[in-house]
């Protein structure tokens, strides 16, 4: 092969992608450069995707490439290696790996070129089945992240807090830098140990200079029982993860999804079966901290030991068995957002104006980043949002705001949560019960199919009413009369300016790395996903946000709504003023919804989700039937509460 003069294309995956290595392996050098020319003997290289397979590690070193459906692979495409080279490179690979042809796409070509696969056989050997393992970047991260704290803390001797705690309260305290940490290694494939070290230098989270402002000290008890909260849920959901990480992996749930829904809907369903105790472990180590001495690592670490004795294997096998038995399909990737505030809309418009317009537990949330709970909270996506724009570090009070898969808030990265409506709704139902916030409203998102992202039609009125029965909050006015609480208190829009509804947004979502889609081949990193997001909902205990998710998927799917109703809409479609007026007028005195209304409202949601899945219903037809009997029956109540 020698002096052949025939070269090949390579795509790398893993290591390959640090160009030192690949340089000190083959003795060439590549640029990604898109202006680098002949002149500078540097061969060429170009960002590409290789669809159907996955990205594995099981040793938390190597990157694997296996074979696997609805799954991709971003990597380098090289070009023009010198065939002398093949033989090196199987030497270099060895027994684990074997080069194959692979179609690798970049921009909008079709490149041949060899890649270096995962050898099955070997990695079974070597590995047992841990190799089909989904890759948990997290986790190596993590274990590195543990290892330079242990040893730190080794070396200062402190002996105040026990090693153990005071490392796992560290690893909390730092959850924004970690999460950072396992983002930069999806998409670099490695993070250097200097860059770790120097990021876990930074100094920690301290309320010391808080506690010497005289207008924070009513608040700080407050802030303490939230935390201590916070880190109960982190500590139990990781437990959860590490008793039952097999089955996890194995409960069919898509990579697609966000890896925490099911391990935080069993966290939280635990603690709040718990709550008494969880209640009385929270106010004792409040009274502990004494403001002289401690700071929030002392109260961490007492958190995360009370965990100890807070965390119960049975009770653990009894939650896990629940999930399994109501896990029950799906297949549209569905997303939310829970508000909390203890003074409503008040927060965001006019906070301490009056009699009930001053949040006198947490102060609007003031005090959220000297608490440390945006790196608390992060497994939920935790932030404050003052609904003015703002970046998350410049809002003063605001909503204290979930959402769980978000990786980035402010770049808007994230996955959905899940593609199975009752866990979702029971991620809600969990939520709303465990935090100690008055529950405000919530925002449902839907993944658009590719197919549905041009198809945008318009909500019809009776259906928008419809919706607002089963998720407006229908509750009791000044006069006891019902009425549509979110309309008429002028939470989501205003009649009198005709400014719109903030009811339903098709919005853009950047998916984090290892985010896939359901046509693979035409996926390109930089574009991100249509979500149509409903916004109308009330956050509360009393909605069944179950059968109110499939109402919302079955209609999305038959009708392909879009946006409703924006001021731009309100331009160029002159009847839908006359529809905001109608809506507005009706939820102040509404009238019941009719028969033929309902009828025709359950059979377009049935219509939808028969399609879901190719035409075919996705969940079975049974528990379809009850989802529809359950939404005409919430009318039917609605209807007769009117008539009373």
């Amino acid at each position: 092969m020698a002096g052949s003069g025939k070269t090949f294309n390579l795509f790398v995956y893993g290591t390959f992608m640090d160009r030192r290595l690949f340089r000190w392996v083959t003795g060439h050098d590549y640029t990604l450069d898109e202006q680098a020319d002949e002149k500078t003997h540097l061969l060429r290289g170009r960002k590409g995707i290789l669809a159907s397979h996955q990205k594995i590690s099981p040793d938390g070193m190597y990157f694997y490439a296996i074979p696997r459906k609805r799954h991709r692979i971003s990597g380098y495409l090289i070009y023009n290696l010198p065939t002398e080279l093949l033989e090196l490179l199987d030497h270099y690979e060895g027994k684990r790996y074997h080069r194959t042809k692979v179609t690798v796409h970049q921009d909008a070509h079709r490149i041949r070129a060899y890649i270096y696969l995962a050898n099955e056989k070997a990695l079974r050997q070597d590995f047992g089945d841990r190799f089909r393992v989904n890759l948990k970047h997290e986790h190596v991260i993590t274990k590195r992240v543990e290892e330079f704290l242990e040893q730190r803390t080794a070396d200062s001797g402190d002996s105040e807090v026990p090693a153990h705690h005071r490392v796992l309260a560290e690893e909390e305290l730092r959850g924004l830098t970690i999460r950072d940490l396992v983002r930069a290694r999806l998409e670099s494939s490695t993070v250097a140990d200097y860059f770790l070290k120097r990021e876990l230098s930074q100094p920690l989270p301290s309320v010391a200079e808080l506690l010497k402002q005289p207008e924070a000290q009513c608040f700080i008890n407050n802030y303490l029982s939230l935390l201590v909260r916070q880190v109960l849920f982190n500590q139990t959901e990781e437990k959860f993860r590490e008793q039952f990480r097999f089955d996890l992996d194995h409960m069919g749930q898509s990579l697609r999804f966000y890896e925490r829904t099911l391990s935080s809907v069993a966290a939280l369903r635990m603690l709040n079966d718990r709550n008494k105790h969880v209640e009385k472990l929270v106010g004792q180590l409040v009274r502990d901290f004494d403001t002289r001495r401690h700071d929030l690592l002392d109260i961490v670490s007492w958190a995360i030991h009370a965990v100890e004795s807070l965390y119960d294997a049975r009770l653990a096998n009894s939650v896990f068995g629940w999930l399994r038995e109501n896990l029950n399909g799906g297949l549209l990737p569905l997303g939310v957002e829970l508000e909390f505030s203890n003074v409503g809309h008040a927060i965001v418009a006019d906070y301490d104006t009056g009699p009930g317009t001053r949040d006198e537990v947490f102060d609007g949330f003031r005090y959220f980043r000297d608490f440390a709970l945006p790196a608390l909270t992060w497994k939920l996506g935790g932030h404050l949002d003052d609904h003015q724009a703002h970046d998350t570090k410049d809002c003063l009070r605001g909503f204290l705001e979930f959402s769980p898969g978000a990786s980035s808030i402010e770049s808007k990265l994230s996955v959905p949560a899940t593609k199975n409506p009752w866990l979702l709704g029971q991620l809600i139902r969990q939520m709303v019960r465990f935090y100690p916030v008055k529950p405000h409203s919530l925002h449902l998102s839907i993944q658009l199919l590719r197919r549905h992202i041009e198809r945008k039609g318009i909500l019809p009125l009776d259906f928008a009413k419809c919706l607002l029965v089963l998720g407006g909050d229908p509750r009791p006015g000044p006069d006891s009369k019902l009425v549509i609480s979110r309309l008429v208190n002028n939470e989501i829009g205003s009649p009198r300016h005709k400014d719109g509804l903030v009811f339903a947004r098709l919005s853009r979502r950047r998916a984090t790395a290892e985010d896939q889609d359901e046509e693979p081949t035409l996926l390109r990193p930089d574009r991100p996903n249509a979500v149509q997001q409903f916004k109308f909902m009330r956050l509360s205990d009393k909605i069944n946000y179950e059968t109110l998710i499939l109402a919302l998927k079955g209609l999305q799917l038959a009708l392909d709504p879009g946006d409703y109703i924006t001021p731009e809409q309100l331009k160029t479609h002159p009847q839908l003023a006359g529809e905001l007026d109608e809506l507005f007028a009706w939820s102040a005195q509404p009238e019941p919804i009719k028969p033929k209304v309902v009828g025709n409202f359950c059979a377009t949601i049935f219509e939808g989700l028969s399609k879901e899945r190719h035409g075919k219903l996705a969940h079975s037809n049974t528990y379809v039937q009850w989802a529809l009997d359950r939404i005409a029956s919430q009318i039917a109540e609605f209807n007769k509460k009117l008539e009373n």
